[in-house]
């Protein structure tokens, strides 16, 4: 999984079609971020990606588009994690302002409306922060999805869990408990991981989802449904949550000394902001899916990437940041996809000495992924 399709050249394919005949040496791009609220973490994430994208583009003369360069003004503003004010703030500067293109916000339920807006004003929108199906299959021509989709997240977590049991480190019937916020993004993902232990009678043998619960976003406690899970006797612990939740689960999954072979928050877990407020013991063996890693950044242009995002911020870069910058792997934009980008998941895990390797796909693999190995009566989530 290397950066190779750069956010850039989708971004001038669309400006191609956007700019008038005779447009001035420079392009107007418009986005909204959640900066604060619930989804202000990877926000603000995001923000440092486009801000790079666009400053290293201007150093340079500006984006090609139609063998002419543009000087880029970016002009982006907190949405506060609003559904209702990403749509109308975004809407404001297609009106107003007369932008050429625009960026979406973070997270399905932010985009929803931003890509309604695109479509009815015939204004480009890329989509760099939302990866759910509904997005994409609406029969809209003026967005396009830059993240592989949930499906894909949820079958390289699988296809993970497949490859523990084929060597023996996981029962020949493994017992799943499946979790998923109440969106389109976690119904996606629920639907995905169904999808692949019904698909053959071999899986259907080898997998039972023992549990499989939806859960509200954004409260303070998940304990009635980690009880649940702690009742269900699973071997493998599948969730998938947006950051704060995963914080909050995941802090209440330790305090109830829960333990299971395999554990996910799907894209959540390698975060170094969550390893500091629940601490590196307290995510350790994790699994989580990513569009990007700097462990595997190879290519020329994730290099390129990763480098000057050291010197700018002094620090490595995560999937968030990447996405923001440009498209991770060799990704195409199928219009049967609805323009949706298509491409591989990188499994993380995270190890005991509170680094973190990339364990799946095997051709990308720095080290071999693990299996917990649980106390007695806690494999099982029995405490």
């Amino acid at each position: 999984m290397s950066i190779r399709f750069p956010i850039r050249s989708l971004i001038a394919g669309c400006l191609a079609m956007a700019l008038p005949a005779a447009a001035a040496d420079h392009i107007s791009i418009a986005a909204t971020l959640p900066l604060t609220g619930t989804e202000s973490r990877s926000g603000l994430q995001y923000r440092e990606g486009y801000d790079l994208a666009f400053a290293l583009a201007n150093a340079k003369g500006g984006l090609r588009v139609g063998g002419k360069q543009y000087l880029v003004d970016l002009r982006a503003v907190d949405d506060a994690s609003d559904p209702a004010k990403a749509g109308s703030l975004l809407e404001a500067y297609v009106v107003r302002d007369h932008v050429n293109l625009l960026l979406s916000s973070y997270s399905t339920r932010l985009v929803e409306s931003q890509s309604t807006v695109a479509e009815k004003h015939h204004v480009p929108l890329v989509i760099g922060g939302a990866s759910s199906k509904s997005l994409f299959r609406r029969g809209y021509h003026y967005a396009f999805g830059l993240q592989a989709s949930v499906e894909q997240l949820a079958f390289a977590e699988m296809r993970f869990v497949e490859e523990q049991q084929k060597a023996g480190k996981l029962p020949a019937k493994v017992r799943i408990a499946l979790l998923w916020e109440d969106t389109a993004h976690g119904r996606d993902y629920r639907d995905s991981v169904l999808e692949y232990v019904r698909k053959t009678p071999a899986r259907q043998a080898a997998y039972e989802i023992a549990l499989n619960e939806g859960f509200a976003l954004d409260q303070k406690s998940y304990r009635k449904l980690l009880d649940n899970v702690k009742a269900g006797n699973v071997d493998v612990f599948l969730a998938d949550a947006h950051q704060a939740d995963f914080i909050v689960m995941q802090r209440e999954y330790r305090s109830l000394g829960l333990c299971h072979a395999i554990a996910s928050y799907g894209a959540r877990g390698s975060e170094k902001k969550a390893a500091q407020e629940i601490g590196p013991h307290g995510v350790a063996g994790l699994v989580s899916g990513a569009w990007w890693t700097p462990l595997v950044a190879s290519s020329a242009e994730g290099q390129t990437f990763l480098n000057a995002f050291r010197v700018r911020y002094n620090r490595d870069p995560e999937a968030y940041e990447a996405v923001g910058y440009e498209a991770g792997g060799k990704l195409s934009f199928p219009e049967a996809n609805g323009y949706q980008a298509q491409g591989t998941f990188v499994l993380l895990q995270n190890q005991p000495d509170g680094s973190v390797a990339s364990v799946y796909p095997r051709a990308v693999a720095t080290r071999e992924g693990t299996v917990r190995s649980c106390p007695a009566g806690e494999a099982a989530g029995q405490h």
